[in-house]
């Protein structure tokens, strides 16, 4: 799969999402799944037409639900990712041993829809334990939500075939058996065999099923689908990847331009060396000369000759041109940095760091502030067990968690927000004051308990809580 070309938004989503994200493919491409389901359907329909026994003429249909699923689920993996689904690789797909096994083996499996893009779309070649294990891995969080799916098809299916059944026998006169009304048991056995049923009326029932098989195919198909692709992401990191991607796209100039300073500065770093060219100049007269002497070169001539001494050649120096150059490559370099922290938006994370900051600094300004808002008296446990001793409880309980709170804010620095719940601000008290946290956990649930639940607590529970309060927050 070519994520780059993804028609959907690469990223993780909760398994509603991925459902949502399901419904609204199959309706973008509803028809050429339906299409693609037919191709197969149809030739089953026609031999379950065949069958004179209502009852096994659904099961046949309903059976080969796998089989007609294989075109769909080339074509929606094709559209998604702009691919084309080829004859070739729908064949493959059909006539593959997966596709036996699904019609045998694993045919009551509930997980259909999420399971079988493992080996249909990541290649039929497998083997199967790989097959197993990555099935077992998609399965890890997919299970209880594609069980529902599977239930919520059939409850569809169900509910279009008693609408399409009473529409048409309305429009076309035809009876409805009275057993099946009065005795729902007995009419709705009696419904599947020739003798209670007219022929004609058993093969619309047929007809009826499969056009509802034919309507929820799409949707089943892309739901399923989508978690599978759900599954995928969270596992292999898809959209870190592209993300990445994006960003070395975006960088991509400013590492040239400092690839190319870095040349410009090695180079100069080589003609600031004295003796350079002449060191390596002796070094490859040195490698010359062993080569000569080497056997390699097995005839030897000796030659009586002048020596005549090369005249060296001075180099054309431009002394100007240097410190010039120097300045325009840390322009360049310092233009690159500055580019740089722009694109990776150095100062919005420095923004946010001194929100932080300003908003730490304002709670614990505002202090008495907070105080009146909580609506907190200046001895809470005495005030606390004034209320209990007069048989407002709930009140007392109210006062001992806003005054836990209100120390955690002021005195612990938690960070706790007005819209936290209780095990929000459970969770932020574990992280930050983790000596603190068993107080303010059974403070929390004696709260919860009496508010929520509508169960008093002991007198003797209240004073514990009240002395743990005492303790860790007065």
């Amino acid at each position: 799969m070519q994520f780059d070309n993804a028609q959907i938004e690469i990223r993780q989503r909760s398994s509603m999402e991925a459902l949502d994200l399901g419904v609204m493919m199959a309706r973008r491409y509803w028809w050429s799944l339906l299409a693609g389901w037919l191709i197969l359907a149809v030739p089953v329909f026609i031999g379950a037409w065949l069958v004179p026994n209502l009852l096994f003429a659904l099961m046949l249909l309903w059976w080969f639900k796998p089989l007609y699923e294989r075109i769909p689920l080339t074509i929606i993996a094709a559209s998604i990712f702009k691919g084309h689904a080829t004859w070739r690789t729908i064949r493959k797909n059909i006539l593959s041993a997966d596709c036996w096994l699904w019609l045998t083996l694993f045919r009551l499996s509930p997980g259909r829809s999420t399971l079988s893009p493992v080996a249909a779309l990541e290649g039929n070649h497998t083997r199967e334990g790989i097959v197993s294990t990555r099935r077992s891995l998609i399965r890890e969080r997919t299970m209880g939500t594609y069980i529902w799916l599977l239930i919520l098809g059939w409850f569809l299916e169900v509910c279009i075939v008693i609408f399409l059944l009473f529409t048409v026998s309305s429009m076309m006169g035809i009876e409805i058996p009275d057993d099946l009304l009065n005795d729902p048991d007995t009419g709705f056995t009696g419904m599947f065999t020739t003798d209670a049923f007219q022929y004609w009326t058993a093969k619309l029932v047929l007809t009826l099923f499969f056009v509802a098989y034919a309507v929820v195919a799409p949707f089943y198909i892309c739901c399923g689908f989508s978690l599978y692709l759900n599954r995928r992401i969270e596992l292999e990191g898809w959209d870190i990847d592209i993300g990445f991607r994006k960003l070395i796209q975006r960088i991509a100039p400013i590492l040239a331009m400092i690839l190319v300073v870095l040349c410009f500065d090695s180079s100069w770093a080589q003609s600031d060396q004295p003796g350079g060219e002449d060191a390596q100049k002796s070094a490859m007269q040195h490698e010359i000369r062993e080569i000569v002497d080497s056997d390699v070169i097995s005839k030897k001539r000796v030659r009586t000759a002048f020596d005549i001494e090369p005249t060296p050649i001075e180099a054309r120096s431009y002394p100007f041109l240097q410190p010039i150059l120097k300045i325009l490559a840390w322009g360049l370099l310092i233009a690159a940095v500055v580019f740089l922290l722009y694109q990776l938006r150095v100062w919005e994370y420095a923004r946010f760091f001194r929100k932080e900051g300003a908003n730490s600094r304002r709670i614990h300004s505002n202090v008495p502030q907070l105080k009146r808002e909580l609506n907190l008296p200046d001895n809470v446990s005495r005030e606390a067990t004034a209320l209990w001793n007069s048989g407002q409880c709930r009140e007392a309980l109210s006062l001992l968690y806003r005054g836990a709170l209100y120390a955690l804010v002021t005195h612990h620095r938690c960070k706790i927000d007005i819209s936290f719940t209780e095990a929000a601000c459970k969770r932020e008290v574990k992280a930050t004051v983790p000596s603190r946290s068993k107080s303010f956990d059974l403070i929390t649930s004696g709260w919860q308990q009496l508010a929520y639940a509508n169960r008093p607590i002991a007198d003797s529970d209240f004073v514990s809580l009240r002395d743990s309060y005492v303790q860790d927050f007065d």
